[in-house]
């Protein structure tokens, strides 16, 4: 990989890509009529903001689970039980669509017990 950086914050990098996930890649070009680079550069970016989302939640997602630890030896204080409950709020939100994807299942299997 080379990596070259100019005065204007930018840098080029280049990176070689096996046959088949450049095929893919242009395939994808083609279809949203835009060019090899601006695609990969739009997929780079959500990746590496993706990556980061996930770094932020794992740090969230383990002080919440230090604070579950800590309430059932000792308490919690207002504020971390404020803490955790905001915690909380937001893994229900990451977990929600699987839930609405289990009910749908669940509901699929009633209807065929139903059916016997």
């Amino acid at each position: 990989m080379s990596v070259d950086e100019g005065a204007d914050e930018r840098m080029s990098v280049k990176i070689v890509l096996d046959d088949s996930l450049a095929d893919e890649l242009r395939a994808q070009a083609r279809v949203e009529q835009q060019s090899v680079e601006t695609l990969a550069q739009e997929l780079l970016a959500e990746a590496v903001r993706q990556r980061g989302r996930f770094a932020a939640w794992d740090r969230r997602n383990q002080r919440r689970v230090e604070l579950i630890r800590k309430s059932t030896r000792r308490g919690l204080s207002a504020a971390e039980q404020a803490e955790l409950d905001g915690l909380q709020a937001e893994l229900d939100e990451r977990l929600g669509h699987w839930d609405d994807e289990l009910l749908g299942e669940l509901s699929g299997l009633e209807q065929a017990v139903e059916s016997l």
